[in-house]
């Protein structure tokens, strides 16, 4: 009986917290730009006033929108450019610039496995003139 009274004691408090932890969300003011909550370099040594402090979180948290949608165009602007230069390129360029970005071509790495053969035996003649 004392076990069944704790278990729905339990369960109530667990529904109260999970309504509470899962409540609405105050939205934040699409008038208001968020604010940045760190100072610029210096700007902690100049003895600031919690007015300035605040002003200055405010100003940089409006630029920091400003900054991320011109960040997000030269991305943009970036993209194109490649694109447009890349279709200069006939389709052996193109194929021979992917492989140079992905690193060594199969070329690249037969002639490689080739000096490395060419080593080995060179060291293998080697050791039986030591010997």
């Amino acid at each position: 009986m004392v076990r069944l009274r704790l278990g729905v004691f339990v369960l109530i408090a667990v529904m109260f917290a999970g309504n509470w932890l899962l409540g609405d969300d105050k939205k934040a003011d699409d008038k208001d730009p968020p604010k940045s909550r760190t100072l610029p370099q210096h700007f902690k040594k100049l003895g600031l006033t919690d007015k300035q402090k605040d002003t200055v979180f405010t100003i940089m948290g409006k630029y920091h929108a400003k900054l991320d949608a011109l960040d997000k165009e030269i991305k943009e602007l970036k993209a194109a450019q490649k694109k447009d230069v890349e279709d200069v390129l006939t389709a052996d360029q193109k194929a021979r610039l992917r492989e140079l970005r992905l690193g060594e071509s199969d070329m690249d790495k037969k002639d490689k496995d080739e000096k490395k053969d060419k080593d080995d035996k060179d060291k293998k003649k080697d050791e039986k003139k030591d010997k």
